[in-house]
């Protein structure tokens, strides 16, 4: 084979697998683009909750709305793809954990929660994260890892503690944490065995065709497909800008875990949870209690010992 070819396959092969440790100007545009996805994507997923269409009905139109947007830019490049036997399994695997759990759990809960507490709910992804790699020793343990574990718990206790006494929301807030277990399992998942040869928007589109293709079953079993494909336009409205706000939160988070890894994602939290906050009182004059603004000054200071915890370890390698 010619020595060009096989050179020039390595550079596009290492361009597109996770370069952990790496940041650049691109990357931070990239957190700020993500992190506005993610405070969108709590309001209209509070709004798409309001419509009370059936969840997997509703997930069902979310999956086809971006598996078409989608699939046609990847036509449009030339990029689209058969996947293997591996690539399906894998595939699978984030659909469950990064798409249908959450977004079941997020659509379900956010009926009977508000945006602000969604919002932080699944701030609190980056702690699930480090659970996971303690527990498969992905990492090695530090004093930062369990600083940031001990004050991520107390952020989760501040939100449940309240919801306990009052008793009548805590199932639907417990709920509603099935989303950041998902979504960090996932994190953990794609940084581990991201598929070779793979661009960020095949692996999106990879992930939401499989999904697709469990929902659908799903949703006409429970007879929820007719249900909201015959739905009023109105009602339709929040659930389309739930997909695109899923969209770019997909595509900008595969994204990122190319670029620099996982861990990266967590910078995005600091501004999702101010932005989460902004967006619910915006649209929905909700004004955070006592116990949501200390959850959120923990779920910040959490991130932070994180980064710096990263930080530290990138100082170290070097």
């Amino acid at each position: 084979m010619d020595d060009n070819l096989i050179t020039e396959q390595r550079a596009y092969a290492t361009s597109i697998q996770p370069n952990h440790g790496s940041f650049s100007f691109e990357l931070l545009g990239l957190l700020f683009i993500l992190a506005n996805a993610w405070a969108l994507q709590y309001a209209f997923a509070k709004l798409s909750g309001e419509t009370e269409l059936p969840a997997f009905g509703s997930l069902l139109l979310v999956h086809l709305i971006i598996c078409l947007l989608l699939g046609t830019v990847l036509l449009g490049r030339r990029q689209m793809f058969v996947p293997t036997f591996a690539q399906f399994r894998f595939f699978l695997c984030v659909a469950l954990l990064g798409n249908i759990v959450p977004e079941w759990a997020e659509l379900t809960s956010a009926q009977h929660i508000s945006a602000g507490m969604l919002t932080l709910v699944v701030s609190t992804t980056p702690v699930f994260i480090l659970i996971l790699t303690m527990l498969f020793r992905t990492e090695r343990v530090t004093t930062n890892h369990l600083c940031a574990l001990s004050v991520g718990g107390t952020a989760a206790l501040c939100l449940l503690w309240p919801k306990a006494e009052a008793g009548s929301t805590l199932g639907w807030l417990l709920m509603a944490f099935l989303a950041p277990m998902a979504f960090a399992t996932m994190a953990v998942l794609l940084r581990a065995a991201w598929p070779k040869g793979l661009s960020s928007a095949q692996l999106v589109f990879g992930c939401i065709a499989s999904g697709l293709g469990v929902l659908f079953p799903l949703a006409f079993l429970e007879g929820e497909m007719s249900e909201v494909l015959t739905a009023p336009i109105q009602k339709l409205g929040p659930i389309f800008g739930y997909a695109l706000m899923l969209l770019a939160e997909y595509w900008v988070f595969a994204a990122i875990t190319s670029l620099g890894g996982a861990v990266y994602t967590s910078s995005a939290d600091f501004a999702a949870v101010a932005l989460g906050l902004f967006w619910a009182f915006l649209l929905f004059n909700e004004r955070p209690t006592m116990w949501m603004w200390i959850a959120a000054g923990l779920a910040l200071g959490t991130i932070l010992i994180m980064r710096r915890g990263e930080g530290v370890a990138h100082a170290t390698d070097h």
